[in-house]
C-alpha cells in the first residue's frame, strides 16, 4: 500500500462488483514507480447508487475514476462533457473532473487498436468481430 498523506491525490475504479480488478495493484505500482503522489483505489458501487456516487467522488475532490461492468453505458448521460470516442460508442469507462465539469472518455477502443499496433497487426480499414 503505498503512503497517503493529505497531498496524495485520490484515483479510483468502480463497478458492481470490483474486487475482481487488477487495476488497483497494477495502477498503484506504476503510480510509485513514477515518483507520484497519487492512490488508486477500488470502490463497489451498485448500479441505482451510481449518479451520487459520481457527485460524491466530484465533491470529495478525486482526480477522477475509471468504471467497468455495469455502469460504462449508464455513465454516459451523467458527463457533462462527453468525448468524441464516448458518444461513437455510447459509453464511459474514463471520468475526470475539469474544474466543475464532468469529462467522460472512451478508452477501450483506442486501447484496443493501439494494443494490435504495437504487436505489428495493420488496423486501418480492418474489420474486427469481438
Amino acid at each position: 500500500m503505498p503512503d497517503v498523506w493529505g497531498t496524495t491525490r485520490v484515483l479510483a475504479v468502480i463497478g458492481c462488483p470490483v474486487r475482481h480488478s487488477f487495476s488497483p495493484p497494477m495502477h498503484n505500482a506504476a503510480l510509485a514507480a513514477l515518483g507520484l503522489d497519487y492512490v488508486y483505489v477500488p470502490f463497489e458501487v451498485a448500479p441505482e447508487h451510481l449518479a451520487t456516487a459520481v457527485r460524491g467522488f466530484q465533491a470529495a475532490g478525486l482526480v477522477g475514476f475509471n468504471a467497468t461492468i455495469p455502469h460504462k453505458e449508464a455513465l454516459l448521460p451523467l458527463v457533462e462533457v462527453a468525448t468524441p470516442e464516448a458518444q461513437l460508442t455510447g459509453t464511459v469507462n474514463t471520468v475526470h473532473f475539469d474544474g466543475s465539469r464532468i469529462v467522460g472518455d472512451s478508452t477501450d477502443g483506442p486501447g484496443f487498436v493501439a494494443g494490435l499496433a504495437a504487436h505489428g497487426q495493420a488496423v486501418d480499414g480492418a474489420r474486427v468481430v469481438l
